[in-house]
């Protein structure tokens, strides 16, 4: 309770002052004429001094703000807001590519990308709202890879929890495959939901060592996306046949954009409702893709494909010697299709 003989800011001032002074009473005398060894004694003896007053300042500054009217919102409330914010406002690298005609034409990274934190910023706001923050592990469920450190406290702050994975080659210059390596080892993999990959980096290897390494099972990984915007030198990657072991039994959604399928009879793909292969221009030769009639098997697997999107996907070589009705593949559900090839293998 408030006492109404609390002292005034006058005499707080003066308990501090006094109670300062005699703190100070061992650096007395000690000036810039005295020897290095006493200076650095002073210095170091004032930096604790001022280490243990910003944490008593910070202490008051937070039993203040628990006198503010946002503090009569209830932790339940206040977590509702964060969870919309952490959907409205990512942590991202932002690149103004849609101010940059010419980049974004030639789907080139961002010159000058520069780091947004997002939402996390309630965390900086009061105690209040970053222990509310810090308590809520689903919060921190998507972890992004706006940098290693980061990327490693959010799995810290997501502890035991499902999550869901967000990396980024080549963009910000400060990916580290070691530490994504080690976030997707450790048995982690059985707790992931959702892995999205982009690449930007000249060295192909960076994303291929990191899916080849994906061969433990993902019984709870739902959707699948990676991205190469190499293609101006690169001739793109493969997806292994053995990825997640074969085990991944709640995979729906796979989104490939300049990658390909290693194998079109990799296990993963049935039972897909979303698939998108995307090449930015035709392969030269073929040799890495698909026929028709390999497309035709996949999609049988697929009975409740919802959204099909092909692009400069198939293989040059047309097979059209078997009858017609041996290429009928009943889709009940799908509801968008999107097919970007030769005229001839369109009208399969």
């Amino acid at each position: 309770m408030l006492s109404v003989e609390a002292p005034g800011s006058e005499v707080a001032s003066d308990f501090w002052m006094s109670r300062t002074q005699r703190r100070l009473l061992t650096t007395d005398g000690v000036t810039a004429f005295s020897s290095m060894d006493v200076m650095d004694t002073a210095r170091q003896h004032i930096d604790t001094e001022l280490e243990a007053m910003h944490i008593a300042f910070s202490l008051m500054q937070a039993r203040r703000n628990r006198l503010s009217s946002i503090s009569l919102l209830a932790p339940e409330v206040l977590l509702n807001v964060f969870a919309f914010l952490a959907v409205c406002d990512p942590p991202v690298w932002h690149d103004d590519r849609k101010d940059d005609r010419f980049s974004v034409l030639l789907s080139r990274p961002p010159k000058t990308p520069y780091l947004v934190i997002g939402w996390i910023r309630v965390t900086h706001v009061c105690r209040f709202w970053r222990d509310a923050a810090l308590a809520q592990t689903q919060l921190w469920s998507t972890v992004s890879s706006i940098s290693p450190s980061w990327a490693l406290e959010m799995m810290s702050r997501v502890k035991d929890m499902p999550f869901d994975l967000q990396i980024c080659f080549g963009r910000t210059g400060k990916t580290n495959d070691a530490v994504y390596a080690g976030i997707l080892g450790q048995g982690r993999l059985a707790r992931l939901k959702a892995l999205t990959l982009y690449n930007y980096s000249y060295h192909q290897e960076n994303s291929n060592s990191l899916v080849k390494d994906l061969t433990s099972p993902a019984p709870l990984v739902e959707s699948l996306s990676l991205s190469d915007w190499r293609e101006w030198w690169s001739d793109g990657c493969q997806l292994p046949a053995d990825l997640f072991g074969g085990a991944a039994p709640r995979l729906r959604s796979i989104y490939l954009h300049h990658w390909t399928f290693a194998s079109w009879d990799a296990p993963y793909l049935q039972d897909l409702t979303t698939l998108k292969v995307t090449f930015p221009e035709k392969d030269s030769d073929g040799a890495r893709l698909p026929t028709v009639l390999q497309i035709l098997r996949v999609l049988k697997r697929m009975p409740r494909l919802q959204i099909l999107t092909l692009e400069n996907v198939l293989n040059p070589t047309f097979d059209d010697g078997l009858p017609r009705n041996h290429h009928l593949v009943p889709l009940a559900h799908l509801s968008r299709m999107r097919l970007r090839c030769e005229a001839a293998q369109c009208v399969f």
